[in-house]
């Protein structure tokens, strides 16, 4: 009997550590709060037409799911789209509609792994990510030839990601626009901790990390995409609201800083985390 209680107390530990951990890393199978975001995205009313729904597999077996809308008329020109955390492509349809019907580009909207039709137990924070749009890119290339010119599109977590990928400095990758990106997962994720606990931080956020290695196969340390900028070489368009209080304003002013490659900086006064589109969409699109 004690045996057992003993066993069932281990079992118990496990889960409660699994779920205090690696709760923000799962993927779910919804959206876990319908944003004011997510909302105007979702019913924002757009004229695509039915696209073609894409399977690959990334670079660790991963089977990712993304759609592609084609031009009206041949473009040599495709945007890959990158949602947010815990979102999907469908958050970034109104995006794909202003490419397509008004700029006549092509558009790729991905699902990152662990979120909608993609494979993956984990959210990755842009750890996989980067590898993943790498696979992207690639089958953009096979698709639409060696040619063609690509732009990055991504939105926090999904802008984050575009730049970690655009230090791999693809030849076919002509630019990267990254809306209210964070700077640091490390310490993006060590200000959730402090919100919740308040004490502890540096152990705790250790703890999580070497959780995360074991469970989730990627390292926290490996999203610090300050890292990544300095060797991005194509142009670089930063977009931050300026009462952005998720992912504040500085993020993308210390970014900016530290590219060294052609690059410009848009602040959207008296927009929040993401609504840069909704508060200026005329000159958001114009930039």
């Amino acid at each position: 009997m004690v045996f057992v209680l003993i066993l069932f107390s281990g079992i118990l530990g496990i889960v409660v550590l699994d779920n205090a951990f690696t709760g923000g890393f799962k993927r779910r199978s919804g959206l876990d709060k319908i944003s004011e975001v997510a909302i105007k995205s979702r019913e924002y009313k757009t004229e695509l037409d039915i696209p073609i729904e894409k399977k690959i597999f990334s670079f660790d077996g991963t089977l990712l799911s993304g759609f592609l809308y084609k031009a009206k008329k041949y473009s040599k020109v495709t945007v890959i789209l990158i949602h947010g955390y815990k979102l999907t492509h469908r958050e970034m349809l109104g995006f794909a509609d202003f490419y397509v019907n008004t700029c006549g580009f092509n558009v790729l909207t991905p699902d990152l792994r662990g979120h909608g039709e993609s494979g993956g137990e984990y959210i990755s924070f842009g750890v996989k990510d980067r590898e993943d749009i790498i696979s992207w890119v690639e089958y953009i290339k096979q698709m639409m030839g060696e040619n063609t010119k690509i732009i990055l599109h991504g939105i926090s977590m999904g802008a984050a990601t575009a730049l970690m990928t655009g230090a791999y400095n693809d030849e076919n990758v002509m630019g990267i626009i990254a809306d209210c990106p964070y700077a640091s997962g490390k310490e993006m994720m060590k200000r959730k901790i402090k919100s919740r606990y308040k004490i502890g931080v540096n152990f705790l956020y250790w703890l999580l990390n070497v959780y995360v290695k074991v469970r989730c196969h990627f390292s926290m340390e490996d999203s610090e995409v300050l890292e990544y900028v300095e060797y991005i070489k194509c142009p670089v368009l930063y977009i931050h609201g300026s009462e952005d209080d998720e992912i504040t304003p500085s993020n993308s002013y210390r970014l900016f800083e530290k590219t060294n490659s052609e690059k410009e900086l848009y602040i959207v006064m008296g927009a929040r985390h993401g609504e840069s589109v909704f508060v200026e969409m005329d000159k958001y699109k114009r930039n």
